[in-house]
């Protein structure tokens, strides 16, 4: 490992930030709005806004033209864009908690998440129950449910339409990844139209964008490290939605789109993200959309 230098830059106030910036070539519309945005959103929070806007990237000099409310233009439309995004991804992860706790309660009995036979990876079985342990003593003291089992029944956990309730999304994903039945695991997926391994791969992508989404993180030009398994063929639908090769939130958008369309076929989700979308349409190749997205079957 290389030598590291300490670390020099000192802190600056709010109106030395809105100087810098200005001395980068920012065109400031207010200087008292700018202030007091800056004060409250963080000029480091902004950073990743303005950097597409600078031609200069290691000097952080901006384009001609560059202003302060474009900046907060962008910032707004992925904060928007996060919270739609958020609220879908909550109505998929209700979703598959339920499909979970049933198939595997009718197959294997209330207290299938301990049974470890119906687990691939034995070791992984323990991590995660010891997973699902932290979650049921973390709710005691949030959830009457939770603690009414504790005081009342000799189990150590609840059953699993209990525990369904109280684990992460990202638990959720490990477990159905580790799930060696392969007939509920089957039944899960197809409530979606979609084979296993698909969902398996689409679970973990939303896991990492919704927690993306709760943090306040940027979504809009992210490159993600996870990306979906895309449908070659079945469901037909899908075919020829995706984008090959992109790491970009479009392919994120349409498996919420699909997804949602499985679950509510009267969802306002759609529309929703078409309105945001053609009211910002220069944010959209950034995003990875293709030129044709509106033709696109999956957007009508």
């Amino acid at each position: 490992m290389g030598h590291k230098q300490k670390f020099k830059k000192p802190p600056l106030t709010y109106p030395q930030q809105l100087h810098l910036l200005k001395e980068r070539g920012m065109s400031i519309e207010d200087d008292n709005k700018a202030l007091a945005l800056l004060s409250h959103l963080n000029y480091y929070r902004l950073t990743p806004y303005w950097i597409p806007f600078q031609k200069d990237p290691e000097q952080h000099i901006f384009y001609d033209n560059t202003s302060f409310n474009q900046i907060i233009s962008l910032y707004e439309f992925d904060k928007k864009l996060r919270l739609l995004i958020f609220e879908a991804i909550e109505k998929i992860e209700v979703s598959v908690r339920a499909k979970w706790a049933y198939e595997l309660a009718i197959r294997h009995g209330s207290h299938a998440h301990m049974k470890h036979q119906i687990a691939r990876d034995f070791k992984r079985y323990c991590q995660d129950t010891d997973k699902i342990n932290k979650a049921v003593e973390q709710a005691k003291d949030k959830e009457v449910f939770i603690q009414h089992y504790l005081n009342n029944y000799a189990e150590t956990l609840p059953p699993i339409w209990v525990v369904s309730e109280v684990i992460s999304f990202g638990l959720l994903s490990k477990l159905y990844t580790n799930l060696n039945d392969r007939d509920a695991k089957n039944a899960i997926a197809h409530a979606y139209g979609v084979d296993s391994a698909i969902l398996e791969s689409w679970l973990h992508v939303l896991t990492q964008v919704r927690n993306f989404s709760a943090h306040h993180a940027r979504l809009w030009n992210r490159e993600f490290k996870r990306t979906p398994m895309l449908i070659r063929s079945k469901p037909s639908i899908l075919k020829n939605q995706f984008v090959n090769g992109s790491r970009k939130l479009y392919n994120v958008l349409v498996i919420i789109l699909y997804l949602m369309d499985k679950i509510d076929v009267a969802h306002p989700i759609r529309d929703r993200f078409k309105t945001l979308l053609n009211g910002h349409p220069r944010y959209l190749p950034q995003m990875g959309f293709p030129l044709d997205w509106q033709e696109k079957t999956l957007w009508h």
